[in-house]
Parts: C-alpha cells; sequence; structure tokens
C-alpha cells in the first residue's frame, strides 16, 4: 500500500497476496480447509453475512480473530487490484501455487489483469510451494525464490 502511495520506492515485492478482495480469499481459506460441502455452504453463508453487515452498518463493538470492526471493515473495502495498478515501481508478484490461504487462481487473473494495463508487473507462481514457502513434504523453498527475487532485483 506504501508503494502505491509514494515515489521513492525503487522495487517492490509482494508475496502471496491472492486476488483482487479479501473476502474471496477468506472464503477460498475456508473452502481449503472444510471442502466444499454442507459445512462450508453454511460457514461460507454466514461470512458473507458478517462480510454485508460489517460493510454496511456504523461502527460497533467487535472482536473477531483478535481484530475489530475498523480492521475489518479496511479489508473488506480494499481493491487490492486498484491499489497494485497505482505502484510506479517495478513490483514482482510472489505467489505459492499449493496456496491454501488465498486464491492461487484468483491470484493469477489478477496478476494478468495488471499486466495488461501496466509494464512494471512481473508474476513469478511458485507451484510446489504452501503460503509458507515449504513443499509438501515440509522442505523450504525459501532460498529458491530469493534466488528468483535476487536475479529479478539487478534487473530494476
Amino acid at each position: 500500500m506504501v508503494a502505491s502511495q509514494v515515489d521513492y520506492i525503487d522495487a517492490t515485492i509482494a508475496f502471496n497476496g491472492g486476488g483482487r478482495k479479501f473476502i474471496d480469499d477468506v472464503l477460498h481459506s475456508m473452502k481449503a480447509e472444510m471442502g466444499s460441502g454442507e459445512a462450508y455452504q453454511e460457514a461460507s453463508n454466514g461470512f458473507k453475512g458478517f462480510y454485508n453487515h460489517v460493510l454496511n452498518s456504523e461502527p460497533f463493538e467487535l472482536n473477531m480473530s483478535g481484530h475489530g470492526y475498523a480492521w475489518w471493515r479496511n479489508m473488506f473495502e480494499i481493491d487490492q487490484t486498484a491499489v497494485l495498478s497505482q505502484v510506479n515501481s517495478p513490483l514482482l508478484l510472489i505467489q505459492s501455487g499449493m496456496d491454501k490461504n488465498v486464491s492461487v487462481e484468483l491470484a493469477a487473473v489478477q496478476a494478468d489483469t495488471l499486466q495488461k494495463i501496466k509494464s512494471n508487473i512481473a508474476f513469478k507462481l511458485y507451484e510446489e510451494l504452501d503460503h509458507s514457502l515449504k513443499t509438501t513434504d515440509g522442505e523450504s523453498g525459501v532460498s529458491l525464490v530469493l534466488q528468483d527475487v535476487q536475479s529479478w532485483l539487478p534487473k530494476r
């Protein structure tokens, strides 16, 4: 967000940011955890109700997952694609392909959308890594990601 508001940043890297809207990534995470059955449908409907209530209500007392009304409202209002489109420094979007916390598909769609309107956007997908940059057997992929970041940075 800072990089979208100032002009003195030389390069920006975003890790596992997911798609355009926070709600889509939360729903993705819920589905990854629960599957697509009845429990997910009930939970997702409840969360969508919470989402609508926060967006259509005056501030109220709230503590959900350690966050209050202002945090939830802000997260629900952010249009990440709009924010990223305001970044003028070279921007590397890194996304793990086995991420269950955010939608990999929506991250790729967002990157494609941004690349069509901005020439400073690069997207790197790590198919074999999860949200913590680990493989299915728990091996860290951080060194690989850092090597790629180092290779990308000097080009700027």
